[in-house]
């Protein structure tokens, strides 16, 4: 069976190994060590409607290296565009800025040997280890990034951000991670305007941001 641990920002709960705690990038890998973690945990799921590529970078900078993760990921965004939630963690206003855009998953995932191997539709994008899935799946017919990314990007289905201040929660998360916030800013700015989208505008979640 399975041994859980779950993290949560506002609820604890010891009956079912809730811990209440505000998970950060400088925090996280502490946090799994302090829970009593292994370094080569079996799954990873990790759910915070803002900064999870973030998160994701920590643990993993941290030193964890968990067998298979699972991380939230933003389908507004197209597979290429390497968006992000800012470092900083803020609630979800129920648009488009939240979490990071596949494209900024797989970047992290890959900086530390993980493969994409499956993406539930709409919410979430599962990885493996590159060591062990290529023991038992040869790289060469394994799916490419790609393969996976099939209509990803082609609708925002929670409409445009409501404000120039929300819109600037987004960054281009490279330059984020080289420090340069303004023009991490900027970019991203600028990815919104190739989308075609308008911040303030009323949206139907079945329109389309581009052809197709």
């Amino acid at each position: 069976g399975w041994n859980s641990t779950f993290f949560d920002a506002v609820v604890a709960d010891p009956s079912i190994n809730l811990k209440r705690v505000v998970l950060t990038q400088e925090n996280i890998a502490d946090e799994f060590r302090k829970a009593g973690l292994p370094l080569e945990i079996d799954y990873v799921s990790i759910d915070v409607d803002s900064i999870e590529a973030w998160l994701l970078l920590g643990l993993l900078q941290g030193g964890y290296r968990p067998r298979v993760f699972s991380v939230e990921f933003n389908t507004a965004f197209r597979p290429h565009d390497l968006v992000s939630h800012q470092k900083e963690w803020h609630p979800w206003n129920r648009s488009m800025v939240f979490g990071a855009s596949a494209g900024t998953l797989n970047m992290v995932a890959t900086m530390f040997g993980y493969k994409l191997v499956a993406r539930v539709r709409k919410l979430d994008l599962f990885f493996v280890r590159a060591d062990i899935l290529d023991a038992v799946c040869p790289p060469s017919i394994q799916p490419e990034y790609m393969d996976h990314m099939h209509g990803v990007g082609s609708k925002i289905l929670h409409g445009p951000p409501k404000s120039t201040e929300e819109a600037e929660r987004l960054v281009d998360f490279p330059l984020a991670l080289m420090g340069l916030t303004d023009a991490a800013r900027k970019k991203a700015q600028l990815t919104l305007q190739e989308m075609g989208v308008r911040i303030g505008e009323r949206m139907s979640k079945k329109r389309s941001t581009r052809p197709g």
